[in-house]
Parts: structure tokens; sequence; C-alpha cells
């Protein structure tokens, strides 16, 4: 009786690391939010790459995304006061987790920018840390940023 005690007494103690679909879904909780940068980055390993597939930006490691990222650079606010983002089709397949989603209108710097849709693309580690994340993020107005058709006009709010 007391080594079956003492087992489910140690099973309770092993950590258990979140899943990718939790990691994701918690990170994503925290991107939303945009308050607490230091929670965001905990999300990243050590050596970490993001990769902006649309500007054809790399950041790689945790120090280089924390610059690419920056939340305190310009003034920032969501136009409606609600999350800085919504997803719309979350999948994954073992450690990769695929979302697409929109940034909701925003204002930065003045400008009224929005909404912004994104396919962000998530691989993590076997520690639960994102190893790598790839971005396409169609970005307007397009003239400011890339030229072209704005696809964003297909997002029903």
């Amino acid at each position: 009786m007391n080594a079956m005690l003492l087992s489910l007494v140690m099973l309770t103690m092993v950590p258990v690391t979140p899943t990718p679909m939790e990691q994701a879904d918690d990170f994503f909780a925290v991107y939303a939010e945009r308050k607490d940068f230091e929670a965001l980055m905990a999300f990243y390993a050590e050596d970490a790459v993001l990769e902006d597939m649309v500007y054809g930006h790399i950041a790689e490691g945790r120090e280089a995304i924390r610059r690419t990222l920056d939340w305190s650079r310009g003034e920032f606010r969501v136009l409606d006061g609600g999350p800085a983002l919504t997803l719309t089709e979350t999948v994954g397949d073992g450690s990769v987790v695929v979302v697409n989603g929109y940034f909701r209108p925003f204002e930065f710097d003045g400008d009224a920018l929005g909404p912004w849709r994104f396919t962000i693309w998530l691989e993590f580690n076997d520690s639960g840390a994102i190893q790598r994340q790839t971005d396409w993020i169609n970005y307007t107005p397009r003239q400011r940023y890339l030229g072209g058709e704005n696809r964003n006009d297909a997002v029903d709010q």
C-alpha cells in the first residue's frame, strides 16, 4: 500500500511539458493581449529563429528576436480596444503548429493600419520552446510596404 501511495505521489511531482498545441495557444494568448513582452519572449528557445517570409528578414537567437519584435518601439493601440489578433484556424502535427488569423485594426505611431491577415508556422523543440517561427503577414497599405493587391479585404470582422 505504501509503495502504491508513494508511486502516486511521485507521478504528481513529475513536471508535464505542455503539448505544442497547448504552447501555441498560450503563446498567442500572450501575443493577443500584447501586455507582457517578457512572457512572450519566454516562449522562445535561446537559439530560436524568426523568419519573416514577406519582408525577407531573419532574426537568429532570442536577443535578435527581442529586437525584431520590440513592443516598446512606437505607439501601438488596437482601435476597438480588443485583443491585438484573432486566430481563425489552428492545426498541429507533432512539434509543428500552424495558425491562420489576422491582426485586428490598430494604430501605430498615429497611422491606422490593419486588419493584416497572417499565417504563422511554429516549430517547438523537445522542451516545449519555440525553436523556429516563420511568419507570412499581409502588410498593408501595400504601397507603403510592398506593392500589390490588398488581400486583407477578405477579413470578415
